[in-house]
């Protein structure tokens, strides 16, 4: 089972516990501690996983993004210039 498995079966038994008490769940310091450091050790890892996925897909990407917006802008004068028609 991997590290991030374990987490998410961690926070998937956190929140079921929670939500069949009853009343408020109370966090001491250190299981708030645990948990931000958790979270921002994977939001982290997630960041750089799509910074890296963004920087490898841009250059096929980019050109596919430029054709659109610049057929959209096309499209647009079009309509304005039948307008005025």
């Amino acid at each position: 089972m991997s590290h991030l498995h374990k987490i998410s079966c961690f926070f998937l038994i956190l929140l079921i516990m929670a939500s069949c008490s009853k009343g408020p769940v109370t966090v001491d310091r250190d299981m708030r501690r645990t948990i931000d450091t958790l979270y921002r050790n994977k939001a982290s890892l997630i960041t750089q996983k799509t910074d890296s996925l963004c920087k490898i897909k841009r250059d096929s990407l980019y050109p596919v993004w430029l054709d659109s917006v610049l057929k959209q802008r096309k499209l647009e004068r079009e309509r304005i210039l039948d307008k005025r028609r």
